[in-house]
């Protein structure tokens, strides 16, 4: 069995004779360094359970920005190990096998053991810390043998034992506010981002099990009716009435061991709905949440998966609080029945609870969630191009895509070619990092160019480079070339189109040239102008063609496109 590290290609490698190494290289023992303030080597303990693993990524995020060059490991339960592997800021997972560690009394729970331990103790991590507050995690966090090792003060099971400092939870915390006070000691500031990634392994599997059923992205809803304990789920005869309420396709999520349960489920709801319990993997699982319009489900794991993906979600409880464990933050929400009396133990009752819940108060309150929108991703950091979308009536969520072209020549292609070259570039770099976060709707990615007796001008490099190009436009008229790409994430189709403009220069002084260069308006512009700008300051000039193409983005051909695309409207809120 290998065991990948994302983020800086870190390998442990679980062989057969029971022994870990990173790569092929043993670390060689040495003396535990004392306290620092800058770690280099970090380990996350959090093995289970699975919702709880997605909802400590926050504590992750904030130890990346926090310390940007260290590396980072998490312990997690090896079934669980899917659900983060991908994370960009995470280097290293080091498996926690549950089912080989369950007994001191056998001899290969004892070696396997001693392998964990050596396993733990290998790196010289100078910082731990203790997400999970029990017996076992504990233990795992004193054999690492790390100076600084850090939990709740208040850990189950004697967990404490293992810590060298304790951190003091206000009760009624939620889940992930306590987490994230274990980085009080610290004194870095915690992120309250729940992003998860798919690797591309889950992203194929997803796709592939829903090509086979016709199942779009974002063209079908969730249902995640299973969840541990029996004083937490909701009667499965009103899952069926709920099924056939809710229009459109749906899929039904679980554990292999619940197939069996939900199988009567989908049978009973028909032809529309599809059980990917038991066919598709833990990443599987996730690709399909984070392509579903909206999930409804318990107080479970795929609950807080749509909150890693951003998908609208319901949860439903009883004997558990929403507050302490439900969505965080606003990523999704709860319904609870009323009278539900304070520090109720849902291991010492029955459903209940979950009983008072009716099919109409579901139904009512998911009438007041928007289903997951579609939304435009602009390839862009240019404001002005946001600006322009957000007039055109598309809320527009910028994501340069971080290539840097200033060094690209277009050689021997023409302009046409060249700027559609390179917007299909960015939008297919911005769509893969999306993919990989689950992300739904479309990318748009422009490129622009003038040109002038041929020749392709681009940016200017300097203000030399930028006076040279005004004083070569003036008095003529020069063709400006937008390159426009769009790519659907859903349906997975792209299109692509140019169009071109053309500028008119009429008598621009050198004296206007040059006091507009004594400022940084020029830079980053093609051909070292804005039209707009210009023109408003007085130039002569005049455009043929659609004034939009000179800016970056030919809405005239561009908004009919759009407009069949069912994206985010301006007036959302896409910060």
């Amino acid at each position: 069995m290998v065991v990948l590290g994302f983020g800086r290609s870190r390998i442990w490698n679980h062989h057969p004779a029971g022994s870990f190494r990173q790569g092929e290289r043993r670390f060689r023992r040495r003396r535990i360094h004392p306290v620092t303030d800058t770690p280099e080597r970090i380990l996350l303990i959090r093995p289970s359970a699975l919702g709880d693993v997605c909802r400590t990524v926050p504590v992750l995020r904030s130890l990346r920005a926090a310390y940007p060059r260290a590396q980072i490991d998490w312990l997690v339960r090896s079934d669980w190990q899917e659900a983060i592997v991908a994370h960009p800021d995470l280097d290293g997972v080091v498996p926690f096998h549950r089912d080989r560690l369950r007994s001191p009394w056998k001899s290969s729970h004892r070696v396997a053991a001693r392998e964990l331990r050596k396993v733990l103790r290998e790196p010289q991590y100078d910082l731990v810390l203790d997400a999970q507050g029990l017996f076992r995690s504990g233990l795992a966090a004193r054999w690492t043998g790390s100076p600084r090792r850090i939990g709740f003060a208040d850990a189950r099971e004697g967990g404490r034992w293992g810590l060298t400092e304790h951190v003091d939870i206000p009760k009624g915390a939620h889940a992930v506010d306590r987490m994230l006070g274990l980085l009080r000691p610290l004194g870095i500031p915690a992120l309250a981002d729940l992003q998860l990634f798919l690797s591309p392994t889950a992203q194929h599997e997803a796709k592939s099990w829903g090509v086979d059923r016709s199942l779009t992205r974002g063209g079908y809803h969730v249902l995640a009716p299973t969840t541990r304990g029996a004083a937490k789920r909701w009667p499965l005869e009103r899952w069926l009435e709920l099924g056939k309420a809710l229009a459109g396709p749906c899929v039904v999520v679980g554990s292999p061991k619940d197939r069996a349960l939900l199988a009567s489920l989908v049978d009973a709801l028909g032809p529309t709905a599809h059980l990917a319990a038991g066919e598709v993997s833990l990443g599987g699982t996730m690709g399909l949440v984070a392509g579903a319009t909206r999930l409804v489900g318990l107080d479970s794991a795929p609950l807080h998966m749509a909150a890693g993906f951003g998908v609208a979600a319901l949860g439903l409880f009883g004997p558990t609080d929403p507050a302490l464990t439900g969505p965080w933050r606003g990523a999704g929400a709860a319904i609870r029945p009323n009278g539900v009396p304070p520090h109720v133990r849902y291991r010492h009752t029955d459903d209940r609870w979950m009983r008072q819940l009716s099919v109409d108060m579901v139904l009512n309150r998911l009438e007041e969630i928007p289903m997951t929108p579609r939304r435009l991703w602009l390839g862009s950091g240019s404001p002005q191009r946001r600006a322009m979308l957000q007039e055109a009536g598309y809320a527009a969520t910028a994501r340069p895509p971080h290539l840097d072209d200033g060094q690209l020549t277009p050689g021997d292609v023409g302009p046409e070619e060249w700027t559609l070259a390179l917007a299909c570039w960015k939008a297919r770099a911005v769509a893969e990092s999306l993919r990989a976060e689950g992300a739904r709707g479309v990318v748009l990615a422009g490129d622009t160019v003038c040109t002038h007796q041929g020749e392709v001008m681009g940016k200017p490099r300097d203000r030399d480079h930028a006076r040279r190009m005004l004083h070569a436009f003036r008095g003529a008229t020069h063709p400006v070339v937008t390159g426009v790409c769009l790519i659907d994430l859903d349906r997975d189709e792209e299109q692509s189109f140019v169009d071109v403009a053309r500028v008119r220069w009429g008598s621009v002084s050198d004296q206007a040239i040059e006091t507009y260069l004594e400022h940084d308006g020029w830079k980053g512009r093609a051909g070292g102008y804005n039209l707009a700008d210009r023109i408003n300051d007085g130039w002569d000039l005049s455009c043929e063609g659609d004034h939009a193409t000179v800016m970056g983005l030919p809405l005239q051909r561009l908004k009919p496109m759009l407009a069949s695309m069912a994206l985010a409207p301006s007036q959302e809120d896409n910060q």
